[in-house]
Parts: structure tokens; sequence; C-alpha cells
């Protein structure tokens, strides 16, 4: 019989470390992040649900880790799928919203010439700071349904400025890679198909996993008391 999972620790240990995660994840799990990565490219295919197929995908691994996910793994993935798909909605349009303010004023400052050094500076601070908000923002409300966008979006802010280690590689792992796929543009499509989702988000998650342990999943409930979706305020 094949090998059963290793035991999750216990709510009141630290979570794993990040060279133990990516060893279950990219050993033991590497074919359900295959099959994961096939599921999130499938739920992407209308856009505008693009990012709560992300949240599932990253809950899932979550999920995974700490010892709460099905054994079919799909499952897991479908629930969260739903389950967050208001409120990934949702993300989605702040984060697109907020992208198009930083193009604005990039072009912005390209008119303005030499005379637009502190507003070059403003706006690559704040597109790394929106870059780390968007990605613990993602990994909050994968961790808990029970969370909701605004206080998700709090707690991205103070973690983003909190964990900077932590928010320097999620964004490395997260947009560095995905900037690089699309330089490679179209040799990448069939990577991206295949495996290159899941990588990035076994990375990610294996980078900021401690802190949701540690301010997350150890305090906040696995699932909402009622079905509210968390869209609301």
């Amino acid at each position: 019989p094949p090998p059963l999972p290793p035991p999750p620790p216990s709510r009141d240990q630290g979570g794993p470390a990040m060279t133990s995660i990516l060893k279950r994840l990219f050993g033991e799990e590497f074919g359900n992040l295959l099959i994961l990565n096939l599921l999130t490219v499938a739920c992407s295919l209308p856009v505008i649900t693009f990012v709560p197929a992300v949240i599932a995908l990253w809950g899932t691994l979550i999920r995974i880790l700490d010892g709460r996910c099905e054994l079919d793994r799909k499952k897991t993935y479908w629930a969260l799928f739903k389950a967050n798909l208001g409120k990934g909605i949702l993300a989605e349009l702040l984060i697109a919203a907020y992208g198009a303010m930083l193009l604005w004023c990039f072009s912005l400052a390209e008119r303005l010439g030499d005379g637009a050094q502190l507003l070059w500076i403003a706006a690559l601070s704040v597109s790394f700071l929106a870059a780390a908000v968007s990605v613990w923002l993602l990994l909050l409300l994968a961790s808990s349904n029970a969370m909701r966008l605004r206080e998700a979006l709090w707690n991205a802010v103070c973690l983003s400025l909190g964990r900077l280690p932590r928010s320097l590689l999620a964004v490395l792992f997260t947009y560095g890679i995905a900037y690089g796929m699309f330089l490679l543009y179209p040799v990448s499509l069939i990577p991206c198909i295949v495996v290159v989702l899941s990588c990035m988000a076994a990375l990610t998650v294996a980078a900021c996993y401690q802190p949701l342990w540690d301010l997350v999943l150890s305090q906040w409930p696995d699932e909402p008391d009622s079905d509210d979706d968390g869209t609301t305020p």
C-alpha cells in the first residue's frame, strides 16, 4: 500500500520549514501539482475567474500542508473554487483597478521626462507594495473561508510591511516567474499549461507559510459559520 502522509502538526506547534514544504510538494505531491495546474488553467479560461482559480490552487496546497485537504485533492480544489468565487472576482477587480492606476502613473512619468524622478520612485515603490499586498491577499483568502475581503486586505497590508523578506520572496516567485514566462512566450505556453502555475504556487506558499501559520491558520476557523461568502464588508 502507498505510504500514509505525515500527520499534520497540531495547532499549538509552528508550521514546517520552507525546505520541508518544498520537499513534500515537489516530492510526494508532484503528481497532484500537475493535476491542480490543469484544473487552474481550465478554471481560468473565462479570465474573470483567474483569481478564484489561483485562490483555490493556493488554498489546496495550504490544506495539504496543514492536514485539512481531502485525499482526493480535486475535491478540495473545487470546494475552494466555489467558496471563493465571489471574493476572488472582487479581489481581481480591485487588483486590476489598482494596476490601471499604476500604469497611468508610469505613463505620466514618461511624458514628464527628466522632471519626474520623484514620480518614478513613488510609482515603483507603490508597485512593489501593490504586488506584495496582492500576493498576501490571495494567500489569506486561500487560508480561511471565514475571512472577509476587507479583513484580508488590511491583514495583507500589515503582512507586506511586517514580513518584508517573505514579501520579497513571494513577489519574486509570483510576479518574477510570471514575467519570465511572458518574455519566453510562446515557448512558455506549454510549460504554463502543464506545471508552471503549480510550481509558482508551491514556491509562494512555502515562502509565506510560516507567517500564515502563526497569524492565520492557528487562529481562524476553517470554514465560515454561515452561508455568507465573505464579500460583504
